[in-house]
C-alpha cells in the first residue's frame, strides 16, 4: 500500500513538471512574437527601416554646371591610352559671380575615355576625358559625370581646341628637314625636297607624316561641365 502511494506521488510530480515546462515554453514563444510585432509596428509607424538610420540625398551640383579646374595629370594623344587615370583640382566656377556648393580643394578624378594619336593615314588626333568621381575634402567621394567643355559640347578635344597645348610634329619635322636638307643637299630652294631629305637623314620621317597632337600638361586650366546632377548620399 505504501508502494502504491509512492508511485502515485512520482506520477503527480511528473505531470506537474510537464505542465510547468509547457507553460514556460508558451510564455517564451509569446514574448518573441510580441517583440516582432512591436518592431514591425515601429517600422510602419515611422516609415523608416528597422535599423533606425535615414538615407538623405543632397544635390550638390546641378547638371550643366561648369567649373574651372587645374590638371594634375599630363595627358596627350601621343602617349595616353584609353583607361588611363586623370585628375584635376577645382579652382572655382567658370564664370564670375557664380558659386559652387563644394569645399575648397575638391578634386575630380576620371579617365581618358577615348584617344587617337592621328598617326594613321587620313586620321586626326583627338582625345576625350571623362570625370567620374568628385573627392570632397573631409567628406569622401561622390560619383559624378563630367567632360571637358568644348565648342560643340561633345567633350572631344582636337588640336588647337580650348585647353590644349599643341605639338605640331609636321611643322617640327619640316623645319628640321629644311635645315638638315639644306646642308645635305647643298640647296635650300626646294623646301619640300629639303624637308624630305632632312627628315630621312634626321630620322624624323614619322613626324612629318603625323597629324598635329593634343597635349594637356600638368597645371593646364580648362573648364569641366557636369552632364548629370552630382548627388551626395548620407546616412543619419
Amino acid at each position: 500500500m505504501v508502494k502504491s502511494t509512492h508511485d502515485s506521488g512520482k506520477l503527480l510530480l511528473l505531470i506537474l513538471g510537464l505542465f510547468v515546462l509547457s507553460l514556460s515554453f508558451g510564455l517564451l514563444v509569446g514574448g518573441c512574437s510580441s517583440d516582432e510585432e512591436k518592431a514591425e509596428g515601429t517600422e510602419e509607424e515611422t516609415g523608416q527601416p528597422a535599423n533606425n538610420y535615414e538615407v538623405v540625398k543632397t544635390t550638390i551640383l546641378a547638371a550643366n554646371t561648369s567649373m574651372l579646374v587645374t590638371l594634375n595629370t599630363q595627358v596627350s594623344t601621343s602617349e595616353s591610352k584609353i583607361g588611363d587615370k586623370v585628375s584635376a583640382t577645382v579652382k572655382g566656377p567658370s564664370e564670375t559671380g557664380q558659386t559652387l556648393n563644394i569645399p575648397a580643394g575638391t578634386v575630380l578624378e576620371g579617365i581618358v575615355s577615348d584617344v587617337n594619336d592621328g598617326k594613321a593615314e587620313g586620321a586626326k588626333a583627338f582625345m576625350k576625358l571623362k570625370f567620374t568621381k568628385m573627392i570632397l575634402p573631409g567628406e569622401g567621394s561622390v560619383p559624378m559625370e563630367g567632360i571637358v567643355v568644348t565648342k560643340d559640347g561633345s567633350g572631344v578635344i582636337y588640336p588647337g581646341a580650348q585647353g590644349t597645348s599643341i605639338a605640331r610634329d609636321a611643322g617640327i619635322g619640316a623645319v628640321a628637314g629644311g635645315v638638315i636638307g639644306g646642308v645635305a643637299g647643298g640647296e635650300a630652294k626646294d623646301a619640300i625636297k629639303g624637308a624630305a631629305v632632312g627628315a630621312v637623314a634626321g630620322g624624323v620621317l614619322g613626324a612629318v607624316l603625323h597629324q598635329d597632337q593634343v597635349t594637356l600638361k600638368v597645371g593646364r586650366e580648362f573648364d569641366v561641365v557636369t552632364t548629370a546632377p552630382v548627388v551626395k548620399v548620407t546616412r543619419k
